[in-house]
């Protein structure tokens, strides 16, 4: 009977020391955990990779439009010409038949210049201008539509994550508590056991509900790491300090 109470005294312990082990584990993680302001969480939402597509998107379909806009550029149109110069001039003089014909050449320096504009005015491209433009707002409009819808769906998880991870850190205490309380009677149940004073099926019992605090802290743990993960995940955001 004493070899028997020794053994299970030791398993006790030794399942006793496995759960301490992980529970330091545990709140070395969520040791000094807080959670940042919401509203900060959804201005971090902007800095992911899928807002700034949208918003490159939308910035790319305006240059466009600002394009079509200035498209009645394209019906006028401005010409010249410019030269410079010299104009040389070849003449002779006969004087008479006794002489001979005196040549002489001359020159002078000249500029040309000519300016001038020219209108055309398609209608089919004036049609089409204002076609083009009416098109290109409405891109913009559902490049906007498209970002805002994405942003207000993210914004329902990030509301819906730190909704979750404040509920477990509010619950978090009262789970430890339990846990210390559920350690701290095993403790002297098993003292009592090994001196004989209760059986070892309320050695057992005991031990059931000291592995069953720690379950329900480990849960809720876990709870509370899944939901910081997503926070971190849909917002770029560093929440664990380790």
């Amino acid at each position: 009977m004493a070899i028997l109470k020794f053994i299970c005294a030791i398993l006790c312990f030794t399942g006793m020391n496995i759960y301490m082990f992980g529970q330091v584990q545990s709140e070395d993680e969520f040791a000094g955990l807080t959670l940042p302001p919401i509203e900060v969480l959804f201005e971090k939402l902007k800095e992911c990779p899928q807002y700034r597509y949208y918003d490159s998107k939308i910035e790319t379909e305006e240059e466009v439009l600002k394009r079509d806009k200035l498209s009645w550029l394209s019906f006028f149109s401005i010409v010249g010409t410019y030269q410079y110069g010299m104009v040389g001039l070849n003449s002779y003089t006969n004087v008479g038949e006794n002489f001979p014909l005196i040549y002489q050449v001359s020159g002078t320096q000249q500029i040309w210049y000519n300016i001038g504009g020219i209108i055309n005015i398609p209608l089919n491209r004036v049609f089409e201008r204002r076609r083009n433009i009416r098109i290109q707002k409405t891109k913009i409009n559902t490049s906007t539509f498209e970002r805002d819808m994405w942003y207000e769906d993210q914004k329902i998880k990030v509301i819906t994550s730190y909704v979750d991870a404040q509920r477990v850190m509010n619950q978090l205490t009262v789970f430890e508590e339990a846990y210390e309380y559920a350690r701290a009677q095993f403790r002297l149940v098993e003292n009592d056991f090994i001196v004989g004073k209760i059986t070892a099926g309320e050695l057992s019992v005991s031990k059931t509900l000291h592995m069953q605090a720690n379950t329900n802290l480990e849960n809720a743990r876990a709870d509370l790491k899944i939901a910081i993960l997503k926070l971190e995940t849909l917002t770029n955001t560093k929440i664990f300090k380790k």
